[in-house]
């Protein structure tokens, strides 16, 4: 299941009950954690808290042993603590790398809300993450008393839901076409030192663009292996045989249209930072329905998603009338 569907679906479960555990599962890196985070953010709990069990003794949910009166009394971690009240999320982040000591706690606090002598808020929510044990990333088989307690759900990388974080996350455009143009947003590969995921991608975002040509690659290479930093280095040096974007905005019609496939997505990528306004939106528009529907229809939707108000436009409208068998 895609991440927007994951999102969706534990959304609406958890406005009818809380009852529902749920286990995101998939390969190292695909946006698992952010998945679940989302979920905190749309239902607005009083805290979301990150908990990994794989960090943890099954000794250390009973919390420290204090003396009190010639008895021992034990002081539970504090992050349980704080779930005792209020309404919150739980993450249980990396469950499946837990110790089978800690996942028979685990089921505990699953199906009794209880842990030592900590009592959960009837208000609180949980969702855990975990990898498969085929992902070869210290992940172990859960036991079969606590996959019972949970609803298993399969978490599937998706391009499309990725360039909607990029945009609200104002990644790199030319980042985004590439992904676009090869198609290969995630090649998860257990025994790579490093290899392309959706996590990884995020991080070569973060790289400076003005480093020197070599350096770059080694950053890049670092992140997601040598193999796709060869791919996305070269897509950038496209942008020397990109038309002057500055005359789209006086000469539309005049200006040349890249025939190569890798040029024209790395142009429409450039020319959203162009838009500006009404003005600089109508010009990049009549520019970018020269190139094929699917292309200038790609081109609209990124620029609207980045300024929604343009949808409001006469030029969007009849842009919209005209492919809105694609569009809607």
């Amino acid at each position: 299941m895609r991440f927007s569907n994951i999102v969706d679906t534990i959304t609406k479960q958890f406005e009818t009950t809380n009852q529902v555990i749920f286990l995101i599962e998939g390969a190292p890196g695909g946006g698992k954690s952010a998945a679940a985070a989302e979920v905190g953010k749309r239902l607005g709990f009083d805290r979301v808290v990150q908990f990994f069990p794989s960090l943890r003794s099954e000794v250390d949910f009973l919390g420290t042993p204090a003396p009190i009166n010639d008895v021992t009394v034990w002081r539970p971690p504090q992050e349980l603590v704080e779930l005792s009240t209020g309404r919150n999320l739980l993450i249980v982040e990396e469950l499946s790398d837990a110790p089978i000591p800690v996942q028979n706690v685990m089921c505990g606090m699953f199906h009794d809300r209880k842990v030592g002598s900590v009592k959960l808020s009837p208000d609180t929510y949980i969702i855990a993450t975990a990898n498969r044990s085929e992902h070869k990333s210290g992940a172990n088989r859960l036991v079969t008393k606590l996959a019972g307690r949970v609803r298993r759900i399969a978490f599937t990388e998706d391009l499309g839901d990725w360039e909607t974080w990029a945009f609200d996350n104002n990644v790199d455009t030319v980042l985004i076409q590439y992904l676009r143009f090869s198609g290969k947003l995630s090649e998860f590969d257990p025994a790579a030192d490093a290899c392309p995921t959706p996590r990884n991608w995020a991080r070569v975002a973060l790289i400076p663009t003005d480093m020197d040509a070599d350096l770059y690659f080694e950053h890049v290479a670092g992140d997601v292996g040598e193999g796709a930093a060869a791919g996305y280095t070269a897509f950038r040096k496209i942008h020397d045989d990109l038309p002057d974007l500055s005359r789209v905005l006086t000469d539309p019609m005049g200006t040349e249209v890249p025939q190569k496939l890798d040029v024209a997505y790395a142009t429409l990528g450039a020319l959203v930072h162009y838009v500006k306004d009404i003005d600089t939106w109508n010009a990049t528009l009549k520019y970018a329905e020269r190139f094929t529907p699917d292309m200038a229809i790609m081109f609209v939707q990124d620029v609207t998603r980045k300024m929604p108000e343009l949808m409001s436009t006469d030029s969007f409208i009849k842009f919209a009338t005209d492919h809105q068998d694609v569009l809607f």
